[in-house]
């Protein structure tokens, strides 16, 4: 549903479309990228512990659970009821299996707990609907009549009349609040209309609904009237949901409509499912064929019978209860449409659709329209949303793309060129796209008018819905050329940590993968139908997790065959381990909070973490929390945390140490088995703090300009140079700096706020930020160590994480720099990065620091980059340069992180001074890059692998191995690249 967190996509006119790998969105813009968009609130959130135990504890929740027993929930924070609640089964008075009878069953639910759910609200029945053996039961709260946005009602109950589920997002609307709009509709449209190319000749504004929309700003809920409307544009071809203040006429939000859009390059043809398959005939299921005035539809083989008398004519096109496929010449549609008639008396009269009455990209279109179709009818007989002949556009004037428009109801495949097959003949587009028809059709029919608005869920189930139906987790396999595709549903991405702001299609990939897995544990049969039941429950959520989630527990109702989650589904496991692997199972309601600060003194080292569950099934596993930790470099080991004595919170302690660099991270489980660590992608990630006796020699939080310089040679970027400035938000930049009292740091430019993710990023090239002057030596203090805070995103755009974040550090002025950081991953938070320097370079009165930032002409991305609070800190001389340092040893440390994306870190340590390589290879031997050559000081170094080749070109993923040798002694180890 739309709401006040739903990204909005603001595209300006007349500016290109490129070629690029297609996704659920036009990709467009005069910017290196060719990204589109302002994403105004689309953010990442994750309920807050606190927030969540807090509501958990109220006297309304404690009186629900006294009453009803043990019951938990995942609180809507902006409302305080519960969001979606799980557990006993409560069976509901007077409940019969009839639709009447279950909505004034759970109506009387609803009155008997009015002061957890909201006193006498207004509900609005939406859908009662039985989907198998449970009703969903869902209602909109109305306030005079005028439905509230994001207010929904939800209620699970089982045939035998037992509710198993419900949420409530009940909004205190205030007393008085104006439900009449102050402008007409009309002036409306017009506003709608504000900043599009628009022609009043062909295109058009539909809608006149009013909602009350929820606006919530920092934890305060405020109410605007608005006018819900459609704004269709012909060109370039758009639909745009719009909300329009019913006071003002401001456009509170816009959002694309098109729910996907896929470009890319291919240059061979396609035919029954894959690009490079030979053409073949088949028969057309589903098409209408005219008996004079009789009209008859084709069977699942071809086959049509009618009755006729005399001689008749027999008509067809490619049209059918199912589809409409018109063809377009310059974007007039329909224009010179297949078409087939006979004037005839014999029987059998064969309808042969060859290139002398058709187009390929017509024939190959409705075969597989069709196809999808007759897919989503196996899974549920009784599904009808589809049951229409939806419109199928062939041959738009475009290329490389093609999209399902919800605003229109259709479906715009588009015709061939820049290298890439008209995409009426790429069957693994078709039906990813009619995946997103059935998932809007079916939201709209049971309630959702608004279709399945969060874009990574639609993108996923779509890709899910491809998958299943051809049984191969690759989509768009060929579409470039033997071996090539867009991206699979075999994957291990995660969330949160390969959540993308920008890119809805990659974040979709998490929940794409656990639907694949499950697949893989099930069984085909299996996974389909719950796949398919569990979108009867409408997961959909502004915060992409959330959305997710949502639909984790109603995959678990679609398998419930009791009416009683509380005591597992028949396939709990299965579900809870697929979805767990992914971050968004059980794990996803585990909150860790770590406490790691600076500690001057010589430890031990106390590290707290708040561990919560907010989760409506499983629970945490109390014994499970580990504190993870490295000292001064070495390989991670961990300890125990145990409880504190305050709630929810555990505790355990790094060993003392007179001087350390600290690296940690904190793991925790449910009792099912999902696995949690914070900071996710940990040990890739982690927390750092110093601890021992140590001074600060330098403190900088850039509210004051100390000297730092902006620019060095080489530097050619046009747009994203480094400022100092407070940043301005956006989905790829902080919205603040880091400084708990500060206001500045620097960053890659700003643009507006309304402005897309591409404007004012770096373009054309590499921006510098080198620090002024620092000693590293002042005061007689020793083992000085560097600490700064930096924000970095790469992962947008037409080649995400393809450009590199580079940290350099200098002992001499800057004559010579020696890398500190080289990576290919995007990491959208403020994250501490600490180091000695002696690690790197010999500490001195002299030291330099740079940090650049680039977007590579080849690999151009939407790259966005950020640093404040830089300090330098060091210790007294009474503490040893080797204290509690081991022995030097010849030794290569597991990489980290290993498999890894973006670059690894392969730290080592030498016995010796003398020549040493570090390199890798590939699987067959043969050198892929020499990283290190020449000779070293014994004692520990590090080096990173960005995945690149020698020449600098990204390599396949997959194994490798690296190589440490020293006079003669050697140590390898296998690393993985996954891109």
């Amino acid at each position: 549903m739309t709401s006040p967190g739903r990204f909005v996509w603001m595209i300006p006119f007349g500016l290109a479309v490129t070629a690029s790998i297609a996704g659920a969105y036009v990709r467009v813009g005069s910017d290196s990228e060719g990204a589109i968009g302002t994403i105004a609130d689309r953010v990442l959130r994750e309920p807050r512990p606190a927030v969540q135990r807090q509501l958990s504890q109220a006297p309304a929740w404690s009186s629900f659970q006294h009453r009803y027993g043990t019951w938990t929930a995942s609180w809507n924070e902006a409302t305080h009821t519960p969001h979606r609640a799980f557990g006993r089964a409560i069976p509901l008075t007077g409940f019969r299996d009839d639709a009447t009878a279950v909505d004034r069953s759970v109506r009387d639910f609803v009155a008997q707990n009015a002061p957890l759910l909201g006193s006498a609200p207004q509900l609005a029945l939406t859908d009662t609907h039985r989907a198998g053996n449970v009703w969903y039961v869902r209602y909109q709260q109305m306030v005079s009549g005028v439905p509230v946005l994001n207010a929904d009602w939800e209620f699970r109950v089982a045939v035998n009349g037992n509710l198993m589920a419900f949420g409530a997002d009940h909004y205190a609307v205030p007393t008085g609040l104006v439900t009449s709009p102050r402008i007409p509709l009309s002036v409306a449209r017009e506003a709608a209309k504000r900043g599009l190319a628009f022609d009043a000749a062909r295109d058009r504004v539909d809608g006149d609904r009013l909602y009350i929309l929820p606006v919530n700003r920092g934890g305060a809920t405020n109410f605007r009237l608005v006018y819900e409307l459609h704004v269709i544009t012909m060109d370039p071809r758009q639909s745009w949901y719009t909300l329009v203040d019913a006071a003002n006429g401001e456009i509170v939000q816009r959002s694309s409509m098109l729910r996907h859009l896929m470009t890319g390059n291919v240059n061979a043809t396609v035919h029954p499912l894959l690009p490079t398959d030979p053409l073949q005939t088949k028969p057309l299921r589903s098409a209408t064929v005219n008996i004079g005035a009789l009209a008859v539809n084709t069977d699942s083989l071809g086959n049509y019978s009618g009755a006729s008398t005399g001689t008749v004519v027999v008509t067809s096109a490619f049209l059918g209860p199912y589809c409409n496929v018109d063809r377009c010449v310059s974007d007039v549609c329909p224009t010179g449409d297949g078409s087939f008639s006979k004037s005839t008396s014999s029987s059998p009269t064969n309808i042969a659709w060859l290139s002398t009455n058709s187009q390929q990209s017509e024939r190959d279109a409705f075969y597989h329209v069709n196809r999808a179709h007759s897919y989503v009818k196996t899974l549920d007989p009784t599904y009808t949303a589809n049951d229409y002949p939806l419109t199928t556009y062939t041959d738009l004037s475009d290329n490389c793309n093609a999209f399902w428009d919800f605003g229109t109801n259709s479906l715009s495949l588009l015709s061939a060129g820049s290298g890439c097959p008209n995409t009426a003949s790429t069957a693994d587009l078709v039906y990813h796209e009619y995946g997103h028809a059935v998932n809007d059709n079916l939201y709209v029919a049971h309630g959702r008018p608004q279709g399945l608005a969060n874009q990574p869920l639609s993108e996923g189930l779509a890709d899910v819905y491809d998958s299943y139906m051809i049984d191969n987790p690759v989509i768009g396999s060929g579409l470039f050329g033997p071996g090539t595709s867009l991206r699979t549903c075999l994957n291990t991405r995660q969330w949160p940590q390969d959540w993308n702001a920008v890119d809805p299609q990659e974040t979709g990939e998490i929940l794409a993968g656990a639907m694949w897995e499950l697949r893989q544990s099930l069984g085909l049969a299996t996974a389909g139908r719950l796949m398919h039941y569990a979108k009867y429950g409408l997961a959909d959520d502004n915060d992409d997790g959330v959305a997710f989630n949502e639909y984790f527990v109603d995959v678990l109702v679609a398998d419930d065959n009791n009416g009683n989650l509380s005591d597992g589904t028949p396939h709990y496991n299965q579900i809870v381990a697929a979805f767990n692997n992914h971050g968004i199972g059980t794990n996803y309601f585990i909150g860790i909070d770590v406490v790691a600060d600076d500690q001057p003194n010589t430890g031990p080292f106390p590290v707290t973490a708040t561990i919560s569950y907010n989760g409506t099934f499983g629970g945490l596993d109390v014994t499970s929390p580990r504190l993870f930790y490295s000292i001064n470099g070495a390989a991670f080991t961990s300890a125990p945390m145990f409880p504190t004595g305050n709630p929810d919170e555990y505790g355990a302690q790094v060993p003392a140490q007179a001087s350390a660099v600290i690296r940690c991270y904190v793991r925790a489980s449910t009792i099912d088995g999902g696995v949690k660590t914070q900071p996710a992608g940990a040990p890739g990630r982690y927390f750092s703090f110093i601890g021992g006796p140590f001074s600060t020699l330098l403190e900088n939080d850039f509210d004051n300009d100390l000297g730092w310089t902006v620019g060095a040679a080489g530097d050619a970027a046009t747009t994203g140079i480094w400022i100092r400035a407070v940043p301005v938000g956006s989905a790829v930049q902080p919205g603040a700096d880091h400084s708990p009292n500060g206001t500045l740091c620097y960053v890659t430019g700003n643009a507006l706020p309304d402005d897309p993710p591409a404007v004012n990023d770096v373009d054309g090239g590499k921006t510098t930020l080198t620090s002024s002057t620092f000693d590293a030596t002042a005061g007689g203090l020793i083992r000085p160590v560097v600490s700064y805070w930096r924000w970095y995103s790469n992962n947008g755009g037409d080649n995400p994480g393809q450009d590199p974040w580079k940290v350099d550090i200098s002992n001499n002025g800057g004559s010579t720099w020696t890398p500190v950081e080289n990576t290919l991953e995007t990491d959208q938070s403020w994250r501490r990065v600490m180091f000695s320097i002696k690690d790197y370079v010999t500490p001195t009165n002299n030291m330099k620091m740079r940090f650049v930032a680039t977007d590579d002409l080849t690999f151009p991305s939407i790259v966005e980059a950020a640093v404040d609070d830089f300090a330098l800190y060091a210790f007294p001389t009474s503490v040893g340069v080797d204290d509690h340092a081991p022995a030097a040893v010849f030794q290569l440390a597991p990489a980290s992180p290993n498999p890894f994306r973006g670059s690894t870190q392969l730290v080592y340590s030498l016995a010796s001074r003398g020549p040493v390589t570090l390199a890798v290879f590939d699987i067959q031997g043969r050198l892929v890059r020499s990283l290190v050559a020449g000779n070293q000081e014994a004692g520990r170094h590090s080096s990173n692998w960005d995945g690149r080749d020698a020449a600098g070109r990204p390599v396949a993923n997959g194994p490798y191995f690296v190589r440490l040798a020293q006079q003669g002694a050697r140590s390898s180890q296998a690393i993985v690249l996954m891109r």
